[in-house]
């Protein structure tokens, strides 16, 4: 409900999982009930890799003493529960290819979000050469495999804080940042990873892999490798390919 007033605002607002975003703003200058749709909340990836929905409504008043009574009134709200897009389940299989795996049932493109969580029935592995999504989040505890001439590749931010399994010529492209943590593990024996963004990897003393090769090459502007409590980065890596500005920053 909107009072008569020319500076009545409410705005939905949902939590990202470190700060409240707008999602609409509403401002009717006519009084009365109105009835509004069509909003979509997508939630974020809790401790538990629970993908939760938080949301909230604030109000400026147009009143003459802005004492918001009477002038915005909130009746009648309906939540409609639609399945994440990019959530694996693992429900049939371990291919990634096959859109049962994942919650919504369909198979992730390049502006999917990706979440890999810590409990699922069978861990992802990437099945086919040219698999795709937007943003990358692989919990601790998960798993993430990429055999032998299959490739994955996020449009967006990477979050490895689980394990990632790569062996021969398998391809893991990231098209932002990599951020490890001291949960992140691997079991990388070959393959490539390509970086275009930053690596932050100051706390993951546990990615020391025997195999497979990093290759750094920034799109847009310089990247910042932070690699551990040392500044020997070859501690970190089997083999190191740089193509661009990078330089590295000294871990705190």
């Amino acid at each position: 409900y909107f009072s008569t007033g020319n500076y009545n605002i409410m705005y939905i607002e949902q939590y990202n999982g470190s700060s409240w975003t707008n999602v609409a703003t509403l401002q009717q200058n006519a009084s009365g009930w109105q009835s509004m749709s069509g909003y979509t909340l997508t939630g974020y990836l809790n401790a538990a890799s629970e993908n939760v929905v938080k949301v909230r409504f604030r109000g400026e008043s147009g009143g003459n003493n802005y004492d918001y009574l009477n002038d915005l009134l909130i009746d009648d709200i309906y939540v409609s529960n639609k399945y994440p897009p990019g959530y694996w389940t693992g429900a049939t299989s371990t291919a990634w290819n096959t859109g049962s795996n994942w919650l919504d049932g369909n198979v992730p493109n390049s502006a999917v979000n990706v979440i890999i969580p810590s409990s699922y029935t069978n861990a992802p592995s990437v099945n086919i050469s040219n698999a795709t999504c937007g943003t990358l989040n692989i919990a601790n505890g998960a798993t993430l495999t990429i055999g032998s001439m299959k490739k994955l590749t996020a449009s967006g931010k990477m979050d490895w804080d689980g394990n990632v399994t790569m062996s021969g010529t398998g391809i893991l492209d990231v098209n932002g940042e990599i951020e490890l943590s001291a949960t992140t593990t691997e079991n990388i024996t070959g393959g490539t990873i390509y970086c275009a963004g930053d690596w932050d990897a100051q706390y993951a003393t546990a990615f020391t892999p025997t195999g497979g090769t990093v290759v750094f090459d920034p799109s847009s502007e310089k990247g910042i490798i932070t690699s551990g409590y040392t500044n020997a980065t070859d501690n970190y890596f089997n083999d190191v390919t740089i193509s661009g500005d990078v330089y590295q920053a000294s871990a705190v």
